[in-house]
């Protein structure tokens, strides 16, 4: 009886180590996926601000499937000014 309650306790043990790695490991892609949005939406529309790297045609013709980049990326420009928040909100501080 006393060994079954052992081994329930080391398996709660390992459960949670593999759920805290889960999590980190999602924050962490996560925020590399945001990076990656965010360069995505510097390639296309670059022209914007004075770094024309693709033609104006593709960002045009790829605009309708992205319309949720655009959003967040403008969503994103208003809180620029706090970059110590960002990095604190990844590193989960």
């Amino acid at each position: 009886m006393n060994l079954n309650k052992l081994i329930e306790f080391v398996k709660d043990i390992f459960f949670g180590i593999s759920e805290g790695i889960k999590s980190r490991t999602i924050d962490t892609i996560e925020a590399e996926l945001k990076d990656m949005e965010g360069a995505f939406g510097l390639l296309l529309f670059g022209s914007l601000i004075g770094m024309p790297i693709f033609s104006s045609f593709v960002g045009v013709s790829l605009l309708p499937y992205i319309e949720r980049e655009i959003i967040t990326m403008l969503s994103r420009s208003k809180m620029l000014d706090d970059f110590a928040s960002y990095w604190f909100e990844i590193a989960d501080i």
